[in-house]
């Protein structure tokens, strides 16, 4: 079981975000750039500048969680160091998302090909 590293989670933060999203639906996680200070949902400051998480959670501009990466760097070492279930669980939606893409795009095609 190897530790979940500072710099492991900076390599691939990308795709923790992306596995994240799998388990949380439609608001998606997203990096964003401070305009302006913030403090995040922990209490922790987010400079202006600095880059941050952010998830919409309803529609509308103030309905935003924001989190910084120091905090989500926590969380996702949280869920995801020597959590072999959630990683299955991650890999199983990305096989179902996949193939309703699938499905969608040959639906699509199908549909084309009858209009012609």
């Amino acid at each position: 079981m190897s530790h979940l590293g500072e710099r492991e989670l900076e390599d691939h933060e990308e795709k923790y975000l992306d596995l994240l999203n799998l388990l949380c639906g439609y608001w998606d996680f997203s990096v964003t750039h401070a305009r302006k200070d913030h403090i995040d949902e922990f209490g922790d400051t987010i400079e202006g500048g600095d880059y941050y998480v952010s998830r919409k959670y309803n529609p509308g501009y103030h309905n935003t969680f924001k989190i910084s990466l120091k905090n989500m760097r926590a969380i996702i070492r949280i869920l995801f160091w020597g959590n072999e279930t959630i990683k299955q669980i991650c890999n199983k939606l990305e096989q179902v998302k996949n193939q309703q893409l699938i499905e969608a795009s040959n639906m699509v095609q199908s549909s084309l090909e009858k209009d012609t």
